[in-house]
C-alpha cells in the first residue's frame, strides 16, 4: 500500500509522460512534440502530469471543451478534434506549472482574470486567474528578443505584461539572441513632393537620384495612369509622363526596383506582359522584351546588371523566381515566395517569409533563415537593413543583420509607427515612406521621411 502510494505522489518527467487514445500516428506525434516543446523551452524536468489521454470528448462542468487539467498527478485530457493540438496541450501544460508554482496566485495584477467571462466553468475569482495566466502562458515561447529588449529600454510592455512575464519566466529556458546596440541615428520627418494636382500616388522607386513615382488621376473620360519624376532633394517635380488608361491595377502596371534605369513592366496576363524601359529625359517609353510569362498578382521585380528578376507566387499558390536576361526568360529554383526584391551586386536580394535569399549567376542560396520585414526593406551601412517590424503590439524600425540575423536599436530606438508604410525608397540618407495618398488643389502631397545618420 506504502508503495502505491509512493508512485501516485512521484511527479514523472517529461521525457516519460504517456500520450493514450490517439487515434492516428500523426496526432500522437504533434501531442508528444507539444509536450517535448514545452519541457525545452521551460527548462523544467516535469509537471506532476502522468500523460495526455485523447478522447472523443471531453466535458468540465457540463461544458464541452477542448482540453482539461484536473490538479497534479492526474492525466491531461484532450478532445481528438480541438483545433491547435499545440496550444491545447501546452494550455493544459501552463495550468499544471501555475498549480506547482503559483504564478497565477502569486501576480494577481498581471493575471486578475477579468476578461474571463465565463463563470460557469469558472466560478471563482482564483478560476478566472489561473485561466487568465493559462491563456497567456499557451501562447507558447516566441521569438521576442526585440519586444523584450525594448519594454526594458522603453518601459511598458508591447506584448501585454502577462504575455512578457510568460516569456521571461515561464519559458526562460528558450534560446533568445541579445539585441545590440546599432549605433545608427534616424530622424523622423516630412517632405513636400510637387506631384501634381489630384494624382493618388500608388507606387515609388528610385531611379538613381530620382523619385518616380506611379501615379493614376480620375478624369470625366476615366482613369488615366503614368509617371512622375521628383527631385528627391527639393521636391521638386521634374517631368509628368502620361503613359494609359485605366488605373494602374487594371493596365497591370508595376515598378521596377533597378540598379540604374527605369523599368515598368506592364500586362495583366501570363504570356502578355511587356517591359518597357522609360527615358525620363524625353519622356519616352521603349519595349525592351514583349510577352514575357510571368503573373501579374503576387509579384515583384528587380532590374540588376542588366537582368529582370521576378518573385512571388503563380495563381495555383507555387513560389515563383525568373530571370529573363539577353532575350531568355530563365525560371530559378524558388525555395520560398518573395514579398520583397532588391538589386544587389551580381543579382538580387529576395525577402521572404522565414528567410533572405540570395540569387547571384541564376544560383539561389539562402543567407538568412529568417524573414526580415513585410514591406520592402533598406539597406544601411554595409549589412545592417532597416523595416517596419512589430515588437508585441506596436510597430517599430527594426534594423537587422542580414548575414547574422542579430537585431540592433536605432539610437532613439522608442519611436513607433502608427501603420506599415507600403513602399520604403532610398535616396543618399533619406528614406521615404509611401501610402496610396491622392493630393490636392495644389498639387502638393506630405510624405514622411527617415533621415540616417552615423
Amino acid at each position: 500500500m506504502l508503495l502505491s502510494l509512493l508512485a501516485a505522489c512521484t511527479c514523472p518527467p517529461f521525457s516519460d509522460m504517456d500520450v493514450t487514445g490517439a487515434g492516428t500516428p500523426d496526432l500522437h506525434a504533434n501531442v508528444a512534440q507539444a509536450i517535448a516543446d514545452f519541457a525545452a523551452w521551460t527548462g523544467r524536468d516535469g509537471v506532476c502530469v502522468p500523460g495526455v489521454d485523447v478522447r472523443e470528448e471531453v466535458r468540465a462542468r457540463g461544458e464541452e471543451v477542448e482540453g482539461s487539467y484536473g490538479g497534479p498527478h492526474t492525466w491531461i485530457w484532450m478532445a481528438a478534434d480541438t483545433d491547435d493540438v499545440e496550444r491545447t496541450v501546452l494550455h493544459e501544460l501552463c495550468h499544471a506549472i501555475d498549480a506547482e508554482e503559483g504564478h497565477s496566485k502569486a501576480h494577481p495584477d498581471l493575471f486578475p482574470g477579468d476578461s474571463i467571462s465565463d463563470t460557469k466553468l469558472y466560478p471563482t475569482k482564483a478560476a478566472r486567474q489561473e485561466e487568465s495566466f493559462a491563456q497567456a502562458c499557451s501562447t507558447g515561447a516566441s521569438e521576442m528578443d526585440l519586444s523584450l529588449t525594448l519594454d526594458a529600454v522603453c518601459g511598458g510592455s508591447r506584448w501585454g505584461l502577462d504575455i512578457a512575464y510568460a516569456q521571461t519566466e515561464i519559458y526562460s529556458a528558450f534560446p533568445r539572441t541579445p539585441v545590440t546596440d546599432a549605433g545608427v541615428d534616424l530622424r523622423v520627418t516630412t517632405r513636400t513632393l510637387d506631384v501634381g494636382a489630384d494624382l493618388t500616388v500608388v507606387d515609388a522607386v528610385a531611379v538613381e537620384s530620382t523619385l518616380l513615382l506611379l501615379v493614376e488621376r480620375s478624369t470625366p473620360e476615366g482613369t488615366i495612369w503614368g509617371l512622375v519624376s521628383i527631385d528627391p532633394a527639393t521636391g521638386t517635380r521634374l517631368r509628368t509622363l502620361p503613359l494609359g488608361t485605366g488605373t494602374a491595377a487594371e493596365a497591370g502596371v508595376q515598378l521596377v526596383r533597378s540598379d540604374g534605369p527605369a523599368r515598368l513592366l506592364v500586362g495583366w496576363t501570363e504570356g502578355d506582359r511587356d517591359l518597357l524601359d522609360v527615358d525620363l529625359a524625353t519622356g519616352t517609353t521603349t519595349a525592351l522584351v514583349e510577352g514575357l510569362d510571368i503573373p501579374y498578382h503576387s509579384t515583384h521585380a528587380a532590374w540588376s546588371e542588366g537582368a529582370l528578376y521576378v518573385t512571388g507566387h503563380r495563381g495555383d499558390g507555387t513560389p515563383l523566381m525568373v530571370e529573363w536576361a539577353g532575350d531568355t526568360l530563365v525560371s530559378l529554383d524558388p525555395a520560398v515566395s518573395g514579398y520583397t526584391i532588391r538589386p544587389m551586386p551580381g543579382g538580387v536580394e529576395v525577402y521572404a517569409s522565414g528567410a533572405v535569399l540570395h540569387y547571384v549567376g541564376g544560383v539561389g542560396s539562402i543567407v538568412l533563415a529568417r524573414s526580415i520585414g513585410t514591406t520592402d526593406v533598406v539597406p544601411v551601412g554595409d549589412t545592417w537593413r532597416l523595416d517596419v517590424g512589430t515588437a508585441g503590439i506596436g510597430r517599430v524600425w527594426v534594423l537587422t543583420d542580414v548575414e547574422s540575423g542579430s537585431q540592433g536599436l536605432l539610437a532613439e530606438p522608442c519611436q513607433t509607427l502608427a501603420h506599415y508604410p507600403t513602399t520604403l525608397v532610398t535616396v543618399g540618407v533619406d528614406i521615404f515612406l509611401f501610402d496610396p495618398v491622392t493630393t490636392d488643389a495644389t498639387g502638393r502631397a506630405i510624405v514622411p521621411m527617415l533621415q540616417l545618420g552615423a
